[in-house]
């Protein structure tokens, strides 16, 4: 047989079998709504230009701060609509670190929003210039605040904080066109891998206060 009909035979047999099994494999309807979730409208205020002012506590250790302390220096993030609304994307220029660490100067992420409609739950997945790692928190909407964790990701920082058992979690709270507020909670991860997070005692860190930039003119 000579090599040109091997290739067309080859061809038609990669014709005749593959692309209609891969036509299959790509074809996820019924149920399946391609495009952005509807979900992701929730999120739609978040596109812009804001400025962070950030806040502590000197009671890390309780369940309620007594008081938020500002920190010295405020810091701006901007964020991305991709893909008509289906991904947000923020890009925050940081906060310094002082005094420096391991050379490191300012603190840097980026956080990339979406939402899964098979799991039905919202996920942020954060990367930074420090740690060096891929931190993915999921949850959803509830009494007008938006709960994000990664309790149950796996990607806490199980080399790190509080013997590496340390799991965090982040909420919007207060959300409104040109302004909301998010905060950072802390908790030691529980030996019940499957713990409800509202039956967890998290520890409040960090108040990060946003205020969108007004457009000039």
């Amino acid at each position: 047989m000579s090599y040109s009909r091997q290739w067309l035979l080859s061809l038609g047999f990669f014709w005749f079998v593959f692309v209609p099994g891969a036509q299959a494999q790509f074809d996820y309807s019924p149920g399946f709504n391609a495009g952005t979730p509807g979900e992701m409208k929730k999120l739609a205020f978040l596109s812009g230009d804001w400025d962070i002012k950030l806040f502590y506590t000197p009671t890390r250790n309780a369940p309620v701060p007594e008081k938020w302390l500002p920190w010295r220096q405020s810091t701006k993030s901007v964020f991305t609509s991709l893909f008509d609304g289906t991904f947000i994307q923020e890009n925050c220029v940081g906060f310094p670190v002082n005094p420096p660490h391991e050379g490191f100067e300012r603190w840097a992420y980026l956080a990339t929003f979406s939402y899964d409609r098979f799991q039905k739950q919202y996920r942020c997945a954060i990367i930074d210039n420090i740690l060096a790692l891929q931190d993915i928190y999921q949850g959803n909407f509830k009494d007008g605040k938006l709960v994000l964790t990664n309790l149950n990701t796996g990607t806490y920082n199980n080399h790190g904080t509080n013997g590496g058992r340390q799991v965090n979690r982040i909420i919007f709270s207060d959300i409104g066109t040109d302004r909301f507020v998010l905060t950072w909670q802390t908790a030691d991860k529980p030996e019940d891998e499957h713990a409800a997070q509202d039956k967890i005692t998290w520890l409040w860190s960090v108040r990060m206060e946003y205020s969108k930039q007004k457009k000039e003119g």
